[in-house]
């Protein structure tokens, strides 16, 4: 892969601009730690420690003591691929769960899934379980409404597999993901563009104040494509994600603007999740669901705006204020 990319970057000098070297390093790094799988049994323990107490989501149990480097012996989990699912009423809860599922583990967790495509998913079904947590407190307790370890059923259960990639953030990084994932949820393209470009090492960042510029108004085009103030907003049945990914990379090339990794990454995120639910919930808005997430790790009461006034193109000043994390 590496001979590949220096001939691309040969022959499309452009391509520098998306970071393929370093892409190619991380991705040897995780496929090496894919190797031991001794690794893959301390995600899964770290994983059903972090969703102890959030019932829905169900990750297969290792024993470490039958583990070695080249086995890994793990509980069976029952379920269907959620690949074969299609939309209808009875799974309106499974995209909502999902997305929250991705968003703890990343802003609360900062312990990610790396390969979260629907092939690594099972659902579940427990019938006669309750639909919710809440749903559930409304009923009596019995005895076969809970896991041997405590843990809540559900009538539908995400069933995680796969768990070998799995990616942290520096303080740094999650900083500025968070940042770019707040300025994406405003629809704020401008904000994104200055994030994308002052959060880059300084010797890769344009130079000069027209191209800032350009880039910026281009980014902006983008994102008034589909301006969340409107009631559709990031509604996955009114938006088609594809083409105005193809855009955003496209605008990056043109303006030869250095890709950074945690952008490279919230992309990454919704091109997977969008084939998925779309099929599901086409009404799912996943950066609605976000913003209490946002609110929480900014701290800031301000932040509230993101899901409403965002829309209204809040002056630049006080988004500034407000996402810029240093």
């Amino acid at each position: 892969m590496r001979w590949f990319v220096n001939i691309l970057t040969f022959l499309w000098p452009s391509t520098v601009y998306f970071d393929l070297k370093r892409s190619v390093q991380e991705f040897s790094s995780f496929v090496q730690s894919q190797l031991d799988l001794r690794q893959e049994c301390d995600n899964l323990q770290q994983f059903i420690f972090n969703f102890r107490d959030f019932p829905g989501v169900i990750f297969p149990r290792p024993l470490p003591s039958l583990c070695s480097q080249d086995v890994l012996i793990e509980t069976f989990e029952e379920g269907e691929p959620l690949q074969g699912i299609q939309s209808g009423d009875n799974y309106m809860i499974l995209p909502e769960r999902g997305c929250h599922m991705f968003l703890k583990m990343l802003f609360e967790d900062n312990f990610v899934h790396s390969d979260l495509h629907p092939g690594n998913l099972l659902l579940r079904t427990n019938p006669g379980a309750p639909v919710s947590s809440v749903s559930a407190s409304l009923l009596l307790p019995s005895a076969d409404a809970y896991y041997p370890d405590g843990k809540m059923k559900l009538l539908h259960e995400l069933v995680v597999l796969d768990t070998g990639l799995v990616s942290t953030l520096s303080k740094k990084e999650r900083n500025n993901f968070i940042a770019l994932f707040a300025a994406v949820a405003c629809g704020d393209g401008k904000l994104a563009s200055d994030l994308m470009i002052d959060r880059m090492p300084k010797q890769r960042r344009p130079q000069s104040g027209v191209k800032r510029e350009k880039f910026r108004n281009d980014m902006q085009a983008i994102f008034d494509i589909v301006p969340p103030g409107k009631s559709e907003g990031f509604k996955l049945s009114k938006v088609r994600i594809g083409p105005v990914l193809a855009k955003i990379m496209n605008t990056v090339r043109e303006n030869k603007t250095p890709i950074d990794g945690n952008f490279a990454s919230l992309v990454l995120t919704v091109i997977v999740g969008e084939g998925l639910g779309r099929r599901l919930a086409p009404d799912f808005n996943i950066f609605s669901e976000a913003a209490p997430y946002l609110v929480a790790l900014l701290e800031i009461v301000s932040c509230t705006f993101l899901p409403q006034n965002c829309g209204r193109r809040t002056a630049p000043q006080r988004c500034y204020a407000t996402l810029y994390i240093s």
